[in-house]
């Protein structure tokens, strides 16, 4: 199922910006801050969280959670690690997973087994409301060990920005974090970021508005909005999943670019094994392409398990819209993730 309505992610991401007098309005304040920035001849500030009191209720024995933030901030669910004690001072990993436009317009949603249907905790919704403990053993072993954070959109804006909790907002993402590290032992090196189609957006948007906790992003299907430009992403490890059949998010007018815009330039489509002359054509088989400043673009190597540089880019032969299914299928995916570790915390 899409978890995105509309032509273009870039033009639903810019739905969700205030347009006053030709500027755009949304953030650049690191640790959940506000701040503003220059890009694209726009400046933009996100609007400021609410504070949040929150609340855990297991629903599956004492390891998933169902977190309410009683309106005041994102509500998610959150897994934690299988080895976890309260004693040790053993710290695990955080996986926050951004989800796509759900068409959602409750203003306080309840968070149900749909929301992990597509992600890595997908094993454990059999249905979309149902959860099965007994499929534990089917997550990913790096999964398996590290905290995961699902957050829930209350009420999606589509028609200008007018509520902090109606798009993936930086600073209420910090005040889960926040909560997350208060309460459990968390490691701050091995933050990691992953989203689909909205949380695509959302995903390259947290990272680029907190460079300094990140240790590494996975966006899928959605690209990195030009006006932000990429220099607080610069040295990030970026692994980026598209499609080339995708009919909502466009890999020539939104990823290609968004690839240059990390890279200072660099055309990734430029070596693309399939072409007509100038024309490229679909691959036979899925492809992915490295980067890295000291090497350059690397050549594109057949299949979606070689990621050697800090901006990583895998093109799927086909699968329209839906590139996350297989992406956190991917036990490659998340050995590199996994591998990670901050060097930029302050």
């Amino acid at each position: 199922m899409s978890h995105i309505f509309g032509d273009d992610v870039k033009n639903l991401a810019m739905a969700f910006l205030i347009v006053t007098s030709a500027c755009f309005v949304a953030s650049c304040g690191g640790g959940g801050g506000s701040g503003s920035v220059n890009g694209g001849g726009s400046t933009f500030t996100d609007l400021k969280a609410r504070d949040a009191t929150f609340s855990a209720e297991a629903v599956l024995d004492t390891w998933l959670m169902k977190v309410d933030a009683h309106g005041d901030n994102f509500n998610f669910y959150l897994y934690t690690p299988e080895n976890y004690t309260t004693a040790g001072n053993t710290a695990y990993p955080v996986v926050i997973v951004l989800h796509g436009d759900d068409g959602s317009t409750a203003v306080s949603p309840q968070l149900t087994p749909q929301l992990l249907r597509q992600g890595p905790l997908a094993p454990l919704a059999v249905s979309d409301t149902k959860l099965d403990a007994a499929a534990r053993p089917a997550l990913n072993s790096h999964i398996r060990n590290a905290f995961v954070i699902y957050p829930k959109i209350p009420k999606v804006e589509r028609n200008g920005l007018s509520d902090p909790l109606g798009y993936w907002n930086p600073n209420a993402i910090n005040k889960i974090v926040d909560y997350v590290s208060q309460n459990y032992r968390i490691d701050k090196q091995r933050l990691y970021v992953t989203g689909l189609s909205l949380g695509s957006w959302g995903t390259f948007h947290y990272a680029r508005t907190n460079p300094d906790k990140v240790a590494a992003i996975a966006p899928i299907s959605a690209g990195l909005e030009q006006m932000w430009g990429g220099a607080q992403l610069k040295g990030m490890p970026i692994w980026l999943f598209h499609s080339f059949n995708d009919p909502v998010v466009s890999l020539n007018s939104a990823i290609v670019p968004s690839l240059a815009t990390l890279t200072a330039g660099v055309d990734f489509m430029q070596a693309y094994p399939h072409r007509d002359g100038n024309k490229q054509l679909p691959a036979p088989g899925d492809y992915t392409v490295s980067y890295s400043d000291q090497a350059g673009r690397g050549p594109w190597n057949l299949g979606s398990s070689n990621a050697s540089g800090v901006i990583n880019f895998t093109l799927y032969a086909g699968g329209g819209h839906n590139a996350w299914d297989r992406t956190y299928a991917n036990s490659a995916m998340w050995d590199w993730m996994f591998s990670k570790v901050n060097t930029r915390l302050q």
